[in-house]
């Protein structure tokens, strides 16, 4: 459970100006939440160094655009509460994106805060296609921006919007994360804009997931900006089950020197155990498979320590790197650098939890991020089995029979026990003279 709390989300229209960042500073202070989502900052690294300070003693994490010419870029989550803990910081390097795992002392949710792009429609999609390694954790999700677009255009616009205006990536983002709009929600078809401009229009929105429990969600103007301030209430979160998971291979260990040497020493012994404490080698087999995996996941774990040890490194470097900044201009192609490794290694992690989800999910594709869809397919296409015989002799031509006559065919090695122990052993003793 977690005690509840108030997240807002607001285009600010730029805060570059010392008198205007002044300002919209002081209306955060006084706004009755503890997490405010920002977009349109129009930062700069050189600048976030000193823009931090002016907001101390409150914690503000910042997303600039790494491009001179996205100056109109730029995303901010300033914290409001100091009892909050942040953690799993990650960015673009549009300055379009921050996400993060915020605690309290009771649960955790994973915030994302976004800018769409209001250009065309085909670089909206490609933005939204490209946010599925920042939404997906194992947490409870809230999703909150300007999109700058929309899936209810016949309410969310006035005038309303003809259905063609319906982003269908954005709507598939959000059924594949399983979230929902958190205005919708509480108050089915009801019409509220938070944009004024030549049109209005509902852009700035709040997605949850369903283990968020939401109390209330408002909108009020404000003279500062063209949009509206919008203040999700959150109720309560509830913290999904989860059961211990599913053990995946790290096949990538197998590469390693280290593990390598050791196997070859380890193995040697191993062979010597099956004449004195086991009587078929089936049995004998299915004991070293469980010290291999031992030793896989103590490589795996010091593969992790290392790893983790080095984004700290990197983390601590781009910190000292963009306390210089604004003195030291000098330092950007650095920092650009070191915000370059560090987006490549959190891309690389979530990579992971996402095939690690997807284990668990035993076949559940909504939790699968887009790459993984897309890899997927291309894996299928590019297939070079055209036919293949099931094991009763019939020529198997379609894609799932193919599939699944494969599957089943590397599953039989791995079955609890073989059927047949003295013909294991046979096969086995044969593999081994075959080897020699």
């Amino acid at each position: 459970m977690m005690a509840t709390f108030n997240i807002a989300t607001f285009n600010c229209a730029g805060m570059a100006d010392t008198v205007r960042r002044a300002a919209l500073l002081n209306l955060f202070r006084k706004l009755p939440v503890q997490i405010i989502c920002v977009q349109e900052t129009h930062s700069r690294p050189e600048n976030e160094a000193q823009w931090a300070r002016e907001w101390a003693p409150g914690e503000v994490i910042f997303n600039s655009a790494t491009d001179v010419t996205a100056a109109q870029n730029g995303v901010a989550i300033f914290i409001n509460d100091s009892n909050l803990q942040i953690s799993d910081v990650k960015k673009d390097l549009s300055g379009r994106v921050i996400s993060m795992d915020v605690s309290t002392r009771l649960s955790t949710i994973h915030l994302t805060n976004i800018d769409a792009p209001a250009s065309a429609i085909a670089n909206k999609n490609n933005f939204f296609d490209s946010l599925y390694p920042h939404i997906i954790s194992k947490f409870p999700n809230v999703l909150a921006g300007d999109f700058n677009t929309l899936d209810r255009p016949d309410i969310d616009r006035y005038p309303p919007g003809a259905p063609t205006e319906k982003n269908k990536t954005l709507i598939s983002l959000c059924n594949k994360c399983q979230l929902t709009d958190a205005f919708r929600t509480l108050y089915g078809d009801v019409r509220e804009y938070t944009r004024q401009g030549q049109s209005q229009a509902r852009l700035d929105r709040i997605y949850t997931s369903k283990e968020i429990l939401i109390a209330n969600q408002y909108s009020t103007p404000e003279s500062l900006s063209d949009h509206d301030i919008v203040i999700l209430q959150i109720k309560n979160v509830i913290t999904p089950e989860r059961g211990k998971g599913i053990w995946t291979n790290n096949t990538t260990i197998y590469d390693q020197q280290p593990f390598q040497q050791d196997f070859t020493e380890r193995w040697t012994k191993w062979q010597t155990l099956h004449p004195i404490l086991f009587v078929h080698k089936s049995e004998w087999w299915m004991h070293i498979k469980s010290r291999i995996k031992d030793l896989n996941q103590k490589y795996a774990r010091r593969q992790a320590h290392q790893r983790k040890n080095e984004e700290k490194d990197l983390e601590k470097d781009l910190r000292e790197v963009w306390e210089k900044l604004p003195q030291k201009p000098e330092l950007l192609p650095k920092f650009y650098s070191i915000k370059k490794q560090l987006l490549k290694n959190q891309l690389h992690i979530t990579k992971e939890k996402v095939y690690e989800e997807q284990a668990i999910a035993k076949g559940n594709f909504a939790l699968g991020s887009k790459k993984f869809f897309e890899q997927f397919a291309k894996k299928r296409t590019n297939t070079k089995i055209e036919v293949i015989s099931n094991p009763q002799g019939k020529l198997q031509s379609e894609t799932k029979d193919i599939l699944k006559t494969i599957h089943e065919f590397y599953q039989q090695p791995y079955r609890e026990k073989p059927n047949d122990p003295e013909a294991a052993d046979h096969f086995l003793n044969h593999f081994n003279s075959a080897a020699k």
